[in-house]
């Protein structure tokens, strides 16, 4: 009896966890970021930080380090070579990849945008040029486009802008654009294992469908 609560306990808890939402955090001020959370842990996607420590400069480091990039440019080399005598993919086996593609894309986009929340933190647009008529114009089409944008997302997916997140700015002062977003895109891991399931499920079915590479025009190879 105790193992079946254990069971049902860690069946619960992991029921639990994927229920709980796996956030990607887009910002770009100057430069962009990628951030992926999930609870109380978080990874830098981009850019990547490297911590520098000066152990890993000692000599009979810095040997192991030049050892592994030899044998690692060796690899490559072997690879290429490998490359070059397999067969490359037909025009048509590349078409029948880009259909299939396309066929699971187009029975899985609506799960996909239902499953994806985003989140405008805030999207500011400063338009500036060096010509004050250019900037109004060019101030006109960035207002124009923003809101249909985010009209956009709010009619095909589940997103919400905070008050006052998204505003476009004209600067007659400055000559450089500048643009300030921070964007969060949120799903559950539910939601997400689901989706690839029907995913695969509709690979395997649409795979099973097309003609096998060794039939042509309805007559076996071999006839």
């Amino acid at each position: 009896m105790t193992a079946l609560y254990i069971v049902l306990g860690i069946s619960a808890l992991l029921f639990v966890l994927l229920l709980v939402p796996v956030r990607l955090s887009l910002i770009f001020k100057d430069e962009l970021s990628l951030t992926l959370s999930y609870l109380f842990f978080r990874f830098s996607l981009y850019p990547r930080e490297k911590r520098v420590k000066l152990s890993d400069y000692t000599p009979r480091k810095l040997r192991k380090k030049k050892k592994k990039l030899r044998q690692k440019r060796q690899l490559e080399k072997i690879s290429e070579a490998k490359k070059a005598k397999k067969p490359q993919k037909t025009l048509t086996q590349r078409l029948r990849q880009l259909r299939l593609i396309l066929a699971i894309l187009k029975n899985t986009y609506k799960n996909i945008l239902s499953a994806v929340r985003i989140r405008v933190v805030r999207l500011y647009v400063t338009v500036a040029t060096d010509d004050a008529a250019k900037t109004a114009l060019l101030y006109g089409a960035a207002a124009q486009s923003t809101a249909y944008l985010l009209s956009l997302l709010r009619s095909y997916t589940k997103t919400t802008v905070k008050r006052g997140g998204a505003d476009v700015f004209a600067n007659f002062c400055e000559t450089e654009s500048t643009l300030d977003a921070s964007i969060v895109f949120s799903a559950r891991p539910l939601a997400l294992l689901c989706l690839g399931l029907r995913a695969s499920f509709l690979f395997l079915k649409l795979k099973q469908k097309q003609p096998d590479k060794n039939t042509k025009n309805g007559v076996n190879s071999h006839e």
